[in-house]
């Protein structure tokens, strides 16, 4: 038996909310929604350009933090796990990443403003608009 003390997986929500990501090096902000979501890792459904395993990567999702629907940002540095398959044309497909750390944003900072998200009529998806 191994001297490794078995962990087991962090409990996966499925929670849609709106993501916008990058590779930390910097570039263009891409557009997506989380799967499922963790304390250690989320999955998400990227419409932005091939995220390569072992890049480390920004993303902040826009979640409501009160009853009445007051919205927040928070920005999660992690690495890219594994991705999916392109979709036609080179984009989208499913983007895993790890959670290694993360912060609360200001209103002022970060590619999401403090404008609150509206819900996509084809889902319980959010859309930033």
């Amino acid at each position: 038996m191994s001297a490794e003390r078995f962990q087991p997986r962090a409990t996966r929500y499925d929670i849609r909310a709106a993501v916008q990501y990058r590779l930390a090096a910097g570039g263009e902000w891409s557009d997506g929604h989380t799967v499922n979501i963790s304390r250690t890792g989320m999955l998400i459904d990227a419409a932005g350009p091939d995220m390569p395993p072992g890049s480390s990567v920004h993303a902040v999702l826009a979640m409501a933090h009160t009853a009445d629907t007051k919205w927040m940002r928070v920005l999660c540095r992690g690495e890219v796990v594994r991705t999916t398959e392109r979709r036609p044309g080179g984009h989208g497909g499913l983007v895993a990443m790890t959670i290694d750390e993360y912060e609360f944003l200001p209103p002022s900072r970060g590619p999401l403003n403090d404008r609150p998200p509206t819900i996509d009529s084809t889902g319980p998806s959010i859309r930033i608009h």
